[in-house]
């Protein structure tokens, strides 16, 4: 009798923590489980879709600085072969094609694209000052958001 009472005790604490779930025992289960995962799913995608855009910023910046930095070590170069820099009217065009300089070594680079906001780089020249930026992300030039090259150093000049 007590055997047949602990087998019945037994059975009745595995009925209550029964938890064997097999595929295709219970579809409700499956189905919530796929739920969780696709609601999981997307708050992940959602959250690092988040993070490139917060992140997106600095990165356009980063491109603006490296690209000004090759502009202003390309305008070195022109004015080391041509004995002056471009003038306004040739702009940065001069660096990829010969404005009719002698001594001309170009190209001094492969094609001008412009910034990472879509706005062409601005270059000016008074007195054998080079200005050359970017008015940023509001494409406006004279705002705390513009990017200027600096001067390279003599080493950064040097052409392979």
């Amino acid at each position: 009798m007590r055997e047949k009472i602990a087998r019945d005790a037994e059975k009745q604490r595995r009925a209550l923590f029964h938890t064997d779930i097999r595929p295709g025992q219970s579809p409700a289960i499956i189905i919530l489980m796929a739920l969780v995962m696709i609601i999981l799913g997307g708050l992940v995608i959602g959250r690092a879709n988040m993070a490139t855009r917060l992140n997106n910023r600095p990165t356009l910046e980063m491109k603006a600085e490296k690209e000004l930095r090759a502009l202003r070590i390309a305008t070195e170069w022109f004015h080391k072969d041509c004995g002056r820099y471009p003038t306004e009217a040739e702009g940065l065009k001069a660096l990829v094609q010969n404005p009719g300089a002698s001594n001309w070594g170009g190209h001094y680079v492969n094609i001008i694209k412009p910034d990472p906001w879509r706005t062409p780089y601005y270059y000016t020249l008074t007195n054998q000052t080079v200005l050359l930026l970017t008015c940023g992300p509001d494409k406006q030039r004279g705002t705390d958001d513009d990017i200027h090259a600096v001067t390279p150093n003599p080493e950064e000049i040097v052409r392979q």
